[in-house]
């Protein structure tokens, strides 16, 4: 009945979706953003961290495929062992499942390397064990390139993957500038995004096909991250589709950190976004939190640029 009732709203919920976001992205309030172009004249060295199997791909999977493009090197460091997304099967049977998406993802992106650290998943804790892991991996690899889950996220494992990352990145390089917070299940508030990354047409059929290499979570509607990115567009107007990021440095990201838990961030204050279904309610839920917390990030990542105050210019 449950399945017959959503078939039912299945075409109503794309239409809402669509005007929704679109006006939400049309009329909020832009901040001052950098169209990012990832290719570079030299190879760089790339590291991506994500929690789970499949938030690389969601956050940044286009950005990555435009760096496996430019040839550079990415590193993909999975955290957890991804065991408890979904319960139809057992957790080695997962865990396998799992891994074996992530062999598809490196082939079909391009990656280097793919590393698992098999922390259990919903588990994660930003403690010693993880950082000193995460530590050795940017020793080794000494990238140019970091990308991390925003901070601001409904799921702790997101949240303690970035914190792990800090508190590594405070041992390894503590004037490290490029850092690239992405977008995973809890939508960033327009005006305190600083990058796009800019999809045309081709792009983004190839991010969606990317997508569809996630066939073990039966869970996740992965056409609503799509369509945050074709609605994202209109952050900048001139493109097809979408990604957003927050650029920012080992120092500013620590003030952020210690500021939100000053302030009493948690992760479960927030709805994590996972399909058409909860699409509103993850962008509602909190909103008034959000925007404070938000309003941290906004003040940190633009100390001492002129026109700060500005914030609202599509530049």
């Amino acid at each position: 009945m449950k399945g017959i009732i959503k078939q039912l709203l299945n075409y109503p919920m794309k239409i809402a979706n669509s005007i929704f976001l679109y006006f939400y992205y049309k009329l909020s309030k832009k901040g001052r953003y950098e169209v990012k172009e990832v290719l570079n004249q030299s190879t760089q060295r790339v590291v991506i961290l994500a929690p789970h199997v499949d938030d690389e791909s969601i956050g940044a999977g286009a950005a990555l495929l435009k760096h496996a493009r430019s040839g550079d090197e990415i590193t993909c460091v999975y955290i957890t062992d991804g065991s408890a997304c979904s319960t139809d099967f057992s957790r080695d049977t997962i865990i396998a499942a799992r891994k074996e998406e992530a062999e598809k993802v490196k082939e079909f992106i391009g990656l280097k390397e793919i590393i698992f650290l098999d922390e259990q998943d919903g588990n994660v804790s930003s403690n010693q064990n993880l950082v000193n892991k995460i530590y050795e991996i940017l020793y080794r690899i000494n990238p140019d390139v970091i990308y991390v889950p925003f901070i601001i996220d409904g799921h702790t494992d997101h949240v303690e993957t970035t914190k792990s990352l800090l508190y590594a990145l405070e041992q390894y390089n503590t004037d490290f500038s490029n850092i690239y917070l992405y977008e995973v299940n809890c939508p960033i508030i327009p005006n305190i995004i600083n990058i796009i990354n800019i999809l045309d047409v081709e792009l983004f059929k190839q991010k969606k096909e990317l997508l569809n290499q996630f066939k073990s979570q039966s869970v996740m509607d992965f056409d609503v991250f799509l369509l945050l990115n074709r609605m994202e567009r209109l952050l900048n107007g001139k493109c097809y589709g979408a990604e957003v990021f927050i650029k920012t440095d080992v120092k500013k990201l620590k003030a952020i950190c210690k500021e939100l838990e000053n302030e009493g961030f948690k992760p479960e204050q927030f709805r994590q976004l996972s399909s058409r279904y909860n699409l509103l309610i993850s962008l509602i839920k909190s909103y008034s939190l959000k925007k404070k917390y938000s309003k941290i990030v906004h003040k940190i990542i633009n100390q001492g640029q002129k026109g700060v105050a500005s914030l609202g210019k599509n530049y």
